[in-house]
């Protein structure tokens, strides 16, 4: 009985992290589309654009540099 509860807790232990990421996961998600629901609704659809060109292409502009932090932390 002792042993399937030592189970039981640590299982409860792990699943307990496991929600604490889904939602940090989900709180960030949550803001991110608030932020898009934003700028939607300024009626301005240019910070969008830049945005999506930046984060999926990887667009920048011609004056910028860039610095990829390649330590892995």
């Amino acid at each position: 009985m002792i042993a399937s509860l030592s189970g039981m807790w640590t299982t409860l232990h792990d699943n307990r992290i496991k929600l604490a990421k889904l939602q940090q996961d989900y709180d960030f998600e949550k803001a991110e589309i608030e932020e898009l629901h934003d700028i939607l609704s300024d009626g301005s659809q240019t910070e969008l654009i830049e945005k999506a060109a930046r984060e999926r292409l990887g667009y920048v502009y011609a004056d910028e540099e860039v610095y990829i932090d390649v330590s892995g932390d």
